[in-house]
Formats: structure tokens, sequence, C-alpha cells
């Protein structure tokens, strides 16, 4: 009996819902969270990083790391970020979007404004001929952490040699082996 209950609760359209909306999980505090941790990364051919950030549990801020993912391809991975809005702090999930043609993904970042720290959200750009977009990034500069801009450069991309070291960490963290 127990086996056909569950069969059931599994087929059912309301099982299907519950997964599509843990895909886009909202969630929302009164307390600011705290400045995000600042991760410098490399690029690694065929993945693309997801930025760790804070969750609130229990009543307190807990950081949850980043971790790389294989790309999808056709896709472009939007960044999670938390956003204020009406006096509340709502946190809007990660996602993967389709590639726009003719188009560029230019990915959204924190900047520290007036000492709070603001997410800027990422867009799209038009292409431009000749040209290829270097994603900005953190790197270490003089023993500080230092944003550099994303630019447009004349020229092909330069390609990345896929890192196969990653492989099962990326198969561990979807329940591979």
């Amino acid at each position: 009996m127990k086996r056909i209950v569950l069969l059931a609760a599994l087929a059912s359209p309301a099982a299907f819902h519950i997964g599509e909306a843990r895909a886009q999980i909202e969630f929302e505090v009164t307390v600011e969270p705290p400045a995000p941790r600042i991760v410098v990364t490399s690029e690694r051919a065929g993945y693309e990083w997801v930025e760790g950030h804070w969750v609130r549990e229990r009543g307190r801020w807990v950081w949850r790391n980043g971790y790389w993912t294989r790309a999808r391809p056709g896709h472009v991975w939007v960044q999670g970020h938390w956003e204020y809005r009406n006096g509340r702090y709502r946190w809007i999930e990660g996602r993967w979007e389709r590639v726009r043609a003719g188009h560029e993904w230019v990915p959204g970042r924190w900047v520290e404004r007036r000492g709070r720290w603001v997410w800027m959200p990422g867009k799209w750009e038009r292409q431009r001929a000749g040209h290829h977009y270097v994603r900005g990034r953190w790197v270490k500069r003089g023993g500080r952490t230092v944003w550099v801009d994303g630019r447009w450069e004349r020229g092909e991309r330069k390609r990345v040699r896929h890192d196969r070291r990653h492989d099962r960490h990326d198969r561990r963290r979807r329940g591979g082996r």
C-alpha cells in the first residue's frame, strides 16, 4: 500500500510543480546580508563558476561556497543575487539562460556603493564585428583583490584548455560517481 501511495504522489502534477518551484527559489528577509565574499577564479573551458552566497539559517547568516559546474551549450549562467526591494532583501536564484543570437552576455556583479554592496545586473550586448568580449573578473594585485572590468578586444577569443580534474567534482555535485 505504501508503494502505491508513493508512486501516485510521484506521478501527480503537484510533484512536478514542486521540482519546478525549487529551481526558481526566491527567499525574503528583513536583515541585510553581509558583504559578499570575493573569490578569485580563472576561466576553465567547459565550466561556469557559480558564485557563493549568504543564506539565512536559524536566525544567522551562513556562507555557501561557490563551485564549478559544467557549462550548457547554447546557454549562459546568470548568477544568483540578493535584491533590495520595499524594505526587504530577496534572494533571486541563479539560472541558465539561452544565448541570444548576435549578442554577448555581460555578467552581473557586486559593487560597493556608499558603504553598501549592490548587485549590478547582467545584460545582453550586441556583438561587435571582429571583436570578442573578455569578462570582468577579480584579480590579486599588490596584495589586494581588485576588479578588472570586462572589455571588448579585437580578434578571436583565446581557447582555454579543458581541465578534466573538475569532471569528477561536477559529477559528485549532480549525484553521480
